[in-house]
């Protein structure tokens, strides 16, 4: 309001000036404008309203500001009250918290008189405060009320968000056991967002679940972190920072199909696994590509994921080309080696194909190709062994 009053003094300062300017024009043009008098009087007049207006705004104005101060000293004088009638509902001799049952008959109150703005602030302000026992059972009955089980999703999210790493990790079980899919979406999508490199094998292993090793908390939340990472090197630390201390992680389901599906930039995570596989994490370069090669239902021969492998490998320098080869030579899984083989077959480029014949014949690799797979492969790797013949 200050700032305004003192906008309008310069601005009525600037109007009485023209004001003035006007009147002395209006004295010395009197006798040769004879046309334009009536003009320059009735701006004359504009102006002259024009500065009452301002002269009532700036009134105006500075009724706010009176307004405005005497506002602030009366919610100054309320703080105090405040506070006084708060330290009445807490316990006298306890913690400053409602005992469990207190609170949730006060939360059902707060609910019927629709204060939910109220209802949101106490629950969090239990989120990150209340006893971790206490938080699952306030879960617990939120889920289970029909007046406050909207709130549930919000109270587990603000735990996410609100607690330390371990109090977290200690609370997902029971979002698992407990909460609906649409509250674990939100729960996973907070815990997602904290996961740095520094904490992400803390979040992989504390999250994972034995029980169900492909289908993990663990494997979730970390898709969705890496679905905020920028760079291929920024993915492949994450994982690799994730799965540090881990020799065979659990099947990685939906971190692999996010690596190759899901980021525009590496379509087929053809550069993201050559990182990991620099990373020495060969294990998870291996299952990306098994899905990268595997990601439509063709048959081994025809269709045309062998022209989409074609360009993505074409991509990369020939030093990762190399990486990538030596990557397919060395697989465990002999189906994912040949499948490979045999989408390079229908690349349009002969010399990928016969560049992977030859990486794997150096190192002693190219009988494990499962050529009763393919008839194609077969055929290539005939005409191949023929022409050398001759």
């Amino acid at each position: 309001m200050n700032r305004n009053i003192e906008a309008l003094h310069v601005l009525l300062e600037h109007k009485e000036s023209e004001v003035r300017a006007v009147a002395d024009d209006l004295t010395r043009l009197r006798l040769d404008w004879g046309a334009e008098r009536t003009a320059l009087a009735r701006t004359q007049e504009e102006l002259r309203s024009e500065v009452a207006r301002l002269r009532e705004d700036l009134a105006g104005a500075e009724r706010l500001r009176l307004d405005a101060e005497r506002r602030g000293e009366e919610l100054r004088g309320t703080v105090p009250r405040l506070e006084e009638e708060l330290a009445r509902r807490r316990p006298a001799g306890g913690p400053g918290k409602l005992p469990l049952d207190g609170f949730q008959r006060q939360i059902v109150a707060m609910t019927e008189a629709e204060d939910f703005a109220e209802v949101a602030r106490e629950l969090t302000e239990a989120a990150w405060s209340r006893p971790l026992d206490e938080v699952a059972e306030l879960l617990r009955w939120l889920e289970g009320s029909d007046g406050v089980g909207t709130m549930a999703a919000m109270f587990a999210t603000n735990v996410a968000r609100l607690r330390p790493l371990e109090d977290v990790l200690a609370f997902a079980p029971e979002v698992r056991r407990r909460g609906g899919a649409g509250l674990r979406l939100e729960w996973r999508a907070v815990v997602a967002a904290r996961i740095t490199e520094h904490n992400a094998a803390a979040v992989y292993l504390g999250l994972r679940d034995e029980e169900t090793p492909s289908d993990s908390e663990g494997d979730r939340v970390l898709a969705m972190a890496l679905s905020r990472t920028r760079s291929d090197t920024e993915a492949a630390s994450l994982v690799s920072a994730a799965l540090a201390g881990t020799a065979h992680p659990a099947r990685l389901t939906r971190v692999t199909d996010l690596l190759v599906r899901g980021r525009t930039g590496d379509p087929l995570g053809l550069k993201v696994l050559l990182r990991l596989a620099e990373r020495g994490r060969f294990d998870v370069a291996a299952a990306v590509l098994a899905v990268a090669v595997g990601e439509t239902s063709e048959p081994f021969d025809g269709g045309d994921g062998g022209a989409r492998l074609g360009r993505r490998v074409r991509e990369l320098d020939g030093a990762r080309i190399g990486v990538l080869f030596d990557l397919v030579t060395w697989l465990d899984d002999t189906e994912v080696m040949t499948l490979f083989a045999a989408r390079l077959l229908h690349a349009d480029d002969d010399a990928l194909l016969h560049r992977l014949f030859r990486t794997m014949e150096e190192q002693k690799r190219l009988d494990l190709l499962g050529l009763r797979m393919s008839a194609g492969l077969r055929r290539a790797l005939t005409d191949r062994r023929r022409s050398r013949r001759q």
